[in-house]
This record gives structure tokens, sequence and C-alpha cells, in this order.
């Protein structure tokens, strides 16, 4: 089981945000807050919700199950983050990590194509920060002693997706839509 997460402060199905991330937080998307805020609420602002997603936590442990926290999703940034913001990043998922949660998908769907369908200019830039930050995660939560938690990738052909054609490629999944053979 997972949760969304988002790396915009104000995700949007319609038309998701063309900009970078923040570099402040990561958000978590019934609040629009920032998930430690959410899940460390002393002030009792987001108490609901991280009663639900405790609960969620829970329950997944009692069945033997995992928590996986995806961060991303189609109403996310389409640019994702910068180099220079990797180790800020990789620093908010351990701390996230270090209390709650068995591991991150990363769920960033406009690494190659935006959401109106054209090329991302930016594509290179983002598929190799995706593999940075990948690395650097993996580096930190053995660091941190924390080995076993679950680091994923979600590629943006799912099951919603009957023919990668409906979206703009020219053949029917030959690809995981970031231009990797499957």
């Amino acid at each position: 089981m997972y949760s969304f997460l988002t790396l915009s402060a104000k995700p949007n199905p319609d038309l998701p945000p063309s900009g970078h991330w923040d570099g402040r937080a990561i958000y978590e998307t019934m609040t629009l807050a920032p998930i430690l805020t959410v899940m460390n609420d002393q002030t009792y602002t987001h108490t609901w919700q991280a009663v639900k997603i405790k609960a969620m936590i829970r329950a997944c442990h009692e069945e033997g199950k995992s928590f996986v926290w995806a961060i991303g999703g189609w109403s996310d940034l389409e640019q994702t983050i910068l180099p220079e913001q990797i180790d800020t990043f990789v620093g908010l998922v351990v701390d996230l990590l270090k209390q709650y949660g068995d591991g991150v998908d990363f769920d960033w769907e406009h690494l190659s194509q935006l959401a109106g369908g054209q090329r991302n200019p930016n594509a290179q830039q983002q598929l190799s920060t995706l593999a940075t930050t990948m690395f650097r995660l993996r580096q930190a939560l053995v660091k941190a002693g924390m080995p076993e938690k679950v680091i994923g990738y979600t590629t943006r052909f799912n099951a919603f997706v009957k023919s990668s054609t409906d979206i703009g490629f020219p053949a029917g999944f030959n690809s995981d839509g970031e231009g990797l053979a499957v």
C-alpha cells in the first residue's frame, strides 16, 4: 500500500505545474502541507490526516505488508528536482523513513513527456537526476542503518493506459514512457 506525496505544494491534475521543486518540503496531497509537519503535528491542524496515514501503516504491518510512499503522480510538477537539490531531497526522504513507512516509490511521470504530450526539453537532465537521486538515497539509507527500505520507480504507463499510442508514442507498449525498452 502507498500514499501519494508531491514535490508541488499545489498539485493540479488538470494542469500539472511546469516548474521545479521549491526545495522546502515534500508535500502531503490531502493537506498540501509538508509531510513531516503532517505526521508530527503538535498543533492538531493536520491530525485528522496523520491519524488516517498512521492507521494505514499499522494495518499494512499487521498484515505483513509494506507501506511505501509514492512521490509524484500525474498532478505533480512536470520538472522534478534540480541536480543541486538532490541532497536536500534525499535528506527529507531519509527523515521521513526514519519515522514512517517502509520505502518510497518515484512516480515522476513527466520526465520525458510533458502533460500536454510534447517532449520534455529537460528529459536527459531529469532522467539523470532520477538515477542520481535513487543512488544517493540508497547510500543515505544504508548509512542511516536502513538498508531494508524499498526504493522503487513507477513508469509512466500503467493500468490506466490501454496503449502507448493513445498518449502520443508511435508503438504500443514498446517503452516504459521514458524511452527504456521493456
